[in-house]
């Protein structure tokens, strides 16, 4: 699987930061990292597991955040030009998807500043404001 896959479908279905992928480590379903100089531990979903299941411990050691988001943006520019998609998105917008997508389960807030890794409720609000929340 390319770099780019893994990190979109790490970033879409765990809400990791870009910046956050090359200090992965991962031991079993666990994983931890640093994002924003803050620790980061949790679990990884299957789903996540899969797509890196054989690029080892460290699955981005190596890879450049600034060269994986650059791809990911011209490749929705190009899907949004062809009308395959509504507007190119950024690396970032993953972390909304899973934002808003875990909330939508059972709509608890803390829960899902707790798996942001934020340190105030308020910076997860930003997130949910897009579906009313």
């Amino acid at each position: 699987m390319t770099d780019l896959k893994a990190s979109v479908i790490v970033m879409a279905y765990r809400g990791m930061r870009i910046g956050a992928l090359a200090g992965l480590t991962v031991t079993g379903t666990r994983f931890a990292t640093t994002s924003k100089g803050k620790a980061w531990t949790g679990e990884l979903p299957r789903r996540v597991l899969a797509a890196i299941r054989d690029r080892g411990r460290r699955p981005f050691e190596g890879v450049k955040a600034g060269t994986t988001a650059a791809h990911f943006k011209r490749i929705t520019r190009r899907l949004a030009a062809t009308g395959e998609i509504a507007h190119a998105y950024s690396v970032h917008d993953l972390r909304h998807f899973y934002a808003v997508s875990e909330y939508r389960k059972d709509k608890d807030i803390y829960r899902v500043c707790k798996l942001l890794n934020h340190s105030d409720v308020k910076t997860t609000m930003k997130y949910l404001v897009s579906i009313g929340a």
